[in-house]
């Protein structure tokens, strides 16, 4: 049986850290992608479940909007900032009370402002539909 000399295991141990750092990078980035991207549709989630509750004000109200968010309360008084989990560093620009019942269908609603996400800013617009824009 041959003898390993202190400096062929040296070798071998400089040989892993450096292709655990070179995977390193590749996985830590894919962490990351997946990360920001469950976070988008949490917000997108969040939004959508604010523009239900907008819709319902709306239609209890002949078609108007609220003028502002805090207007938006349960049928047992609860404030709707409460229904929503996640970050309370999240705000929202509310667009709603500038709109008419007849307003075209990809008019804004709603959106979390680029400032939050980078260059991004997330949107619900007034049919209900929700994404990103750059």
């Amino acid at each position: 049986m041959p003898k390993h000399s202190i400096k062929s295991w040296v070798i071998l141990v400089v040989v892993l850290c450096a292709a655990g750092l070179i995977l390193y990078g590749p996985v830590a980035a894919a962490v990351e992608g997946a990360r920001k991207g469950y976070s988008f549709a949490k917000q997108i989630n969040q939004l959508r479940n604010i523009g239900m509750a907008l819709k319902q004000f709306a239609n209890d109200h002949e078609g108007k909007f609220p003028e502002n968010l805090d207007q938006l309360v349960q049928s047992d008084g609860q404030r709707m900032e409460s229904l929503l989990p996640g970050s309370p560093k999240v705000t929202y620009e509310y667009l709603g009370a500038q709109l008419s019942p007849s307003a075209p269908p990809h008019s804004v609603l709603l959106r979390i402002p680029p400032e939050q996400n980078g260059r991004i800013s997330i949107v619900l617009r007034l049919d209900g539909s929700a994404g990103i824009e750059r």
